[in-house]
């Protein structure tokens, strides 16, 4: 479980058997929002709640892509794009976001160092994978 605030609002996102549930609890108080967060939570268990559709690495290409002109200078911006396009062209592109953990980030680094990438290069993919996790 995870209770956040967002500007004004709170956050509450839940994994619950794999699957993740995610809510605006609105701008209320963190005591009101815990409450709302526990009753979310048995609502969840009991199977009322419909889980948010987590997309897959390459469904969110464009989303993200969009979202990082306005944030990032342009060489930063096409130093991202470049390293997007190894991580689309590779086994974590049909992953869901959520299925995207340490150990399989670690297998992905191995196999790109592997095939001969520099360093610098693998840690700049790792880096715009770091990047574009928490914006989904």
């Amino acid at each position: 479980m995870s209770l956040y605030r967002r500007g004004d609002s709170w956050q509450c996102r839940i994994v619950h058997q794999g699957a993740k549930f995610q809510k605006s609890l609105g701008p209320i108080s963190k005591a009101e929002a815990r409450k709302a967060e526990a009753i979310w939570k048995v609502e969840i268990m009991r199977g009322e709640a419909v889980p948010t559709k987590v997309p897959t690495l390459a469904e969110f290409s464009t989303q993200f892509l969009n979202y990082l002109p306005s944030r990032v200078k342009p060489g930063s911006f096409r130093l991202y794009t470049t390293c997007w396009v190894h991580l689309t062209n590779s086994p974590l592109a049909p992953m869901r976001l959520t299925e995207i953990n340490r150990s399989v980030v670690d297998r992905f680094a191995q196999e790109k160092l592997a095939s001969g990438l520099a360093v610098i290069t693998v840690n700049s993919i790792l880096r715009t994978l770091r990047r574009a996790v928490p914006c989904a």
